[in-house]
Parts: structure tokens; C-alpha cells; sequence
């Protein structure tokens, strides 16, 4: 009787565990994602209420887009996750090769707007942004396959280098430092869940702040992000045109 009581005892926290372990999503990743949208949505109603007044629409009408695309973001995501995530792989090398078509076709229209060419039809799409999603599934399935050679140089760190390498650079030349950058931060956080060498890692990052403090020294928008930033410090009205228009 009492190691059969002592038994019990203990299987029950057990049961309790498994059965929250078969929950159906990431409960954390859930809630940060949530939160990221929600202080998006509030970002985007402070500062869109004058732009929209500026375009000739009703005060809200950009924070009601922005809503719109929230909600299509979300069915999407609710309809994909009951896709199994091995169903996109065949599809990631030739979606990344799209992305990187796109981003030689917006350097070759050069259709500038706001001191840059960023975007396709008529300033709606831009194609940096789906290459952060590019870069995120295209190296997940690929670090993923490569996990026993992608410390070696020649079979892991020169292909990295790369991909990342040359998306970046392409953005880097519309010129969008902040998207480059992000991209650059993906390759190297997705290196480091990967498993990867915490040496390599370390000279992977001196080599990108190098390389960025290149960029941004030469690069006109670069000088001007910081010249606006340090502006900025001092007087609110020396600030960026973005900064600005919040007021």
C-alpha cells in the first residue's frame, strides 16, 4: 500500500506536464509575438494620424491598413501552422532565388523614392522584407542539413557567408542599411541556434561590424542616420524626418 501510494503520488505531476506539453503552439513565442504587434499597432496610430491627414484620408486611415495586413498576417500564420514545415522545403532554394531576382530588379529600375529604390510598383512592394523571411527558412533547412560540416570554412562558413553576403549587398546598394543589417543579425543568430562554433561565431561578428563600419562610413545614408541621430541629441528639431513627424 504505501509504495503503491508513493507511485501514484508521483505520476500524477507527470501526467500534468505531458498534457501541457501537448500544446498545440509555443505559449512564450506566442505572447512575444503578440506583444511585438500590439506595441506595432500603437507605434503606428501615434505617428500615421497626420500622414493621413497629409494624403487626403480620415485620420485613421493608415492605422486601419495597418490593421487589415495584422489580421491577413495572422490567418496566414493559423494556416500555415497546420502545414507540416518539411512541406516548404523543396520550395526554399527557388523562393530565395525569387527574392534575390527581385532585389537585382529594383537596382535596375532604380525607381527612386525618399533618396532611395527600395520598392516595386510603385512604392508597395518591397522585396527586402520577404528576404528576412528568405534568409530565415532558406539557412534554417540549410544549417539544419549541414550540421556536421558548417564549421568547416570551405563547406559551412564560405556558403554562409555567401548567401548572407550577397542578399545583404544587394540591399545595401538600394541603399536599405537597416534591412542589410537585419539580415546580416538573422545569419548570424540562426548560426549560433544552429550549434554553431562560438569561435567561428565571434570572428563571423568582428568581420560584419567591420565590414558595416565601412559601409556606413562611405555610405551617404549611413553618415546622415548618424549626423540626424547625434543631431537629434542635442535638439529634437536637428532630428530625422521620421523623428519629426511624431510631433
Amino acid at each position: 500500500m504505501g509504495e503503491r501510494a508513493v507511485t501514484n503520488e508521483y505520476v500524477k505531476p507527470a501526467a500534468r506536464r505531458s498534457s501541457a506539453a501537448r500544446l498545440p503552439f509555443d505559449v512564450p513565442l506566442l505572447l512575444i509575438v503578440a506583444s511585438l504587434l500590439v506595441i506595432g499597432l500603437l507605434m503606428v496610430y501615434s505617428t500615421s494620424l497626420d500622414a493621413s491627414l497629409r494624403m487626403g484620408k480620415e485620420p485613421t486611415y493608415l492605422f486601419t491598413r495597418q490593421i487589415l495586413w495584422v489580421l491577413l498576417g495572422i490567418g496566414t500564420a493559423v494556416g500555415l501552422s497546420f502545414l507540416d514545415y518539411h512541406f516548404y522545403k523543396p520550395f526554399v532554394l527557388w523562393a530565395l532565388g525569387v527574392i534575390l531576382v527581385l532585389l537585382l530588379i529594383v537596382l535596375i529600375r532604380n525607381d527612386v523614392r525618399f533618396n532611395s529604390s527600395r520598392a516595386l510598383f510603385e512604392g508597395s512592394f518591397q522585396p527586402s522584407e520577404f528576404a528576412k523571411l528568405g534568409i530565415i527558412l532558406y539557412l534554417s533547412f540549410w544549417l539544419s542539413s549541414h550540421r556536421d560540416t558548417m564549421n568547416l570554412f570551405g563547406d559551412g562558413l564560405l556558403p554562409l557567408l555567401s548567401i548572407v553576403g550577397l542578399t545583404a549587398g544587394m540591399i545595401v546598394l538600394q541603399p536599405d542599411l537597416s534591412a542589410a543589417a537585419t539580415v546580416v543579425l538573422l545569419g548570424i543568430l540562426l548560426f549560433f541556434l544552429a550549434g554553431g562554433d562560438l569561435k567561428k561565431l565571434l570572428i563571423f561578428v568582428v568581420f560584419v561590424v567591420g565590414i558595416g563600419a565601412i559601409v556606413v562610413s562611405v555610405s551617404r545614408t549611413g553618415q546622415a542616420r548618424i549626423s540626424d541621430y547625434l543631431s537629434g541629441l542635442k535638439d529634437l528639431t536637428g532630428s530625422s524626418y521620421h523623428v519629426q513627424r511624431i510631433y
